[in-house]
């Protein structure tokens, strides 16, 4: 049931790419170009992916080191505000290849159970890749809010220009 109500705990759609930039960070990257074209949504970064699909598609499981864990107490539930913006998904990492239907994931019990049999296991990819359709009502346009992006320590492209990089202490001073 949580599932299924999960599309309204979400506040803005431009919320899906600081969650996939948050998981860029912990795991390393130095880099994530993201490219927003009509309805499609794909996001790539250099951190060290993961070889384990599950926790990807479990909700609350979000299976990081013990330091990230403990320094950030992460929900495991980022992926999935993308799930809830997007008609199909593809995940592609260490651990292969897998595209899921959003709506039948988030609805269907059963496919939810048999999804991990869908994993292209010879299909890998180094870093994380988040490749969507985006559902018709969702904008693209409202996806992209940089401001939200500029905070992250790392070098990251929106449709192949470079987002700048800021810091709090950049706009606040000696306010912090």
């Amino acid at each position: 049931r949580l599932l299924k109500l999960l599309p309204y705990f979400f506040e803005s759609p431009s919320s899906a790419l600081v969650e996939i930039a948050q998981n860029a960070q912990r795991a390393g990257a130095t880099r994530l170009d993201i490219t927003l074209n009509d309805h499609h949504l794909e996001a790539r970064d250099n951190g060290k992916g993961t070889k384990n699909i599950e926790p990807v598609l479990t909700l609350a499981d979000s299976n990081w080191d013990p330091e990230v864990e403990e320094m950030q107490n992460p929900a495991g539930w980022g992926l999935f505000f993308v799930l809830c913006i997007s008609e199909k998904v593809c995940f592609s990492s260490g651990f292969g290849t897998i595209e899921v239907e959003s709506d039948r994931f988030l609805n269907d019990a059963a496919y939810r159970n048999n999804i991990f049999s869908a994993v292209d296991r010879g299909n890998k990819t180094k870093g994380f890749r988040v490749s969507a359709v985006l559902k018709t009502d969702i904008d693209a346009a409202t996806l992209i809010d940089k401001k939200c992006l500029m905070f992250f320590p790392f070098d990251i492209t929106v449709n192949g220009k470079q987002v700048q990089r800021m810091t709090a202490e950049s706009i606040f001073g000696d306010y912090i």
